[in-house]
Order: C-alpha cells, then structure tokens, then sequence
C-alpha cells in the first residue's frame, strides 16, 4: 500500500499535536501542582566543612610537592600553556577583560578583586587570596576548588603544567609573594628555598 501526501500529513500532524498536548501537559501540570521540599533532608550526608577562604583538601597526591614543582617551573613553558587560558583571559597589564577577568598581578591578589569584573558569587562570597595552594587547586579542577564558579574550563591534570602555569602568572605579577619554601622530611623548611 503506497501512501499519498494526505496520509503522511496526518501521521506528522498526530505526532505534531501529541507532542504538543504533552508539553502542555507536563507545563499545565507544574502550575497546578508545586512540590513541598522537605525542609531537613531524608538522611543526612556526611560533609567535612570547608572554611570559608580556604581552599577544598586535594586528593592524596603522589609525586613532588608544589614548593618542588614551582622551584623548577618555566614561565616560559607556562606561557605557551596559558594559550589554553587566553581564549577567555587576557594577562597584559592594562588589558581588559574577556569571558574571564584579565589575570595580570593576580598572584596574591584577593579573590575577585577586579572591580571591573562580574564574579560569580561563589568567587565574591569565597573570600580569601589567590595563594600558588590555592591557584594550583584551582587551575587543576576549578568546579571543585571553588563549587558554585562559573568558570566552563574543566583544569589542567598534570601538576607539572599546573606549575608552569603558575610561574607564568607569577612573572606577569609585579611583586608577587615569595614561593613556598620546600618541607624537608622532619617538617620544617628547607634552607635556601624561595
């Protein structure tokens, strides 16, 4: 049996007018009825509490401290990483903004200082300074360093480049703080570190 166009219309009008009824529907239906949230949760969830200005714990980490990584990074190597960066941030002093605020002297700077920048206000709300602790949780995973950010960009997994990164902002900040001095076994720090 060969189908005539009459046919098809009504076939594609049905579909057409079921999909319709049921967005109606459902849209109808979320006027009508608002669900009650309870007010405690059904079972609690054990969370750890984050101070506000802090940043969150990282995962045990294996391979050479940050203090390690940021004595032999390159500013250089971290430049050509930033290029990941540029698309939504811009590092020239006096540069403006893109999607993301100019990053120029943010080393040791407070979080969200940039008057002239829209901030999430999980970033406005955090509190705190961009520390190389806090730059690097923030550059591996920024979703979890700061919950709540807008930031799309997913971060960067090898510590290495992380601390190239790093040492690329930090030679783009005019006096940036000194870096973390290394730990040696016993705890204190290593002599001659910077």
């Amino acid at each position: 049996m060969a189908w005539d166009i009459m046919e098809v219309n009504k076939v594609v009008a049905g579909i057409l007018v079921a999909g319709l009824v049921a967005k109606l529907g459902g849209w109808f239906a979320d006027e009508l009825i608002e669900p009650e949230l309870p007010d405690k949760p059904a079972y609690p969830v054990a969370v750890a509490e984050q101070p506000a200005g802090q940043p969150a714990q990282p995962e045990a980490k294996k391979g050479p401290s940050l203090a390690a990584l940021l004595a032999q990074a390159s500013a250089e190597k971290g430049r050509k990483i930033f290029g990941k960066c540029a698309a939504c941030h811009t590092i020239a002093e006096g540069a403006g903004n893109r999607i993301g605020p100019n990053l120029h002297g943010i080393v040791g700077a407070p979080i969200a200082h940039r008057s002239d920048f829209a901030y999430s206000d999980a970033l406005k709300n955090h509190g705190g300074t961009w520390t190389y602790e806090m730059l690097d949780h923030w550059i591996a995973n920024p979703r979890k360093a700061i919950p709540g950010n807008k930031m799309a960009f997913a971060g960067l997994k090898r510590a290495k480049d992380r601390a190239d990164v790093i040492a690329y902002l930090r030679a783009n900040t005019p006096n940036p703080p000194p870096l973390p001095a290394e730990e040696d076994e016993g705890g204190s720090a290593a002599e001659g570190a910077q």
